[in-house]
């Protein structure tokens, strides 16, 4: 079995790295950790912005704690829920401001790259100034 303190030492040293994936490899153990790959989003219209949807996806394998319910309304920053593994958990932050659809149920098991939920943005703010 893997350490806990190692693995909590390994993501503390990717933590502000632009390193997407790493694999280890040593006595018999493999351990691979990915990042989820932050795709670009572009509005063409009006009508598309104000339906924007930011998806939230798992960065890793484990068993996700909603902090939120389907309906809450959420700011950039906030704990949607957590994703435990091997006894660790790490916190899924929203990543925009906006009410929150299609959230996974307590004690699912999700993978890497699944969807957790998704954040529907309210309101899109005027770009255009005077």
């Amino acid at each position: 079995m893997i350490e806990p303190d190692f693995i909590k030492r390994i993501f503390s040293l990717l933590e502000g790295t632009s390193i997407e994936e790493l694999e280890l490899e040593w006595e018999g153990k493999k351990l691979l950790i990915r990042r989820p790959i932050q795709k670009e989003t572009f509005i063409e219209t009006e009508e598309e912005a104000r339906n924007l949807s930011v998806e939230v996806v798992a960065n890793g394998v484990g068993i996700f704690y909603p902090n939120v319910e389907e309906g809450s309304k959420v700011k950039e920053g906030d704990k949607v829920g957590e994703v435990e593994t091997l006894g660790i958990r790490e916190e899924i932050l929203a990543p925009a401001d906006g009410v929150i659809e299609n959230l996974l149920r307590e004690g699912e098991i999700i993978e890497y790259g699944k969807t957790i939920c998704l954040i529907k943005q309210e309101e899109v703010k005027d770009i255009e100034e005077k």
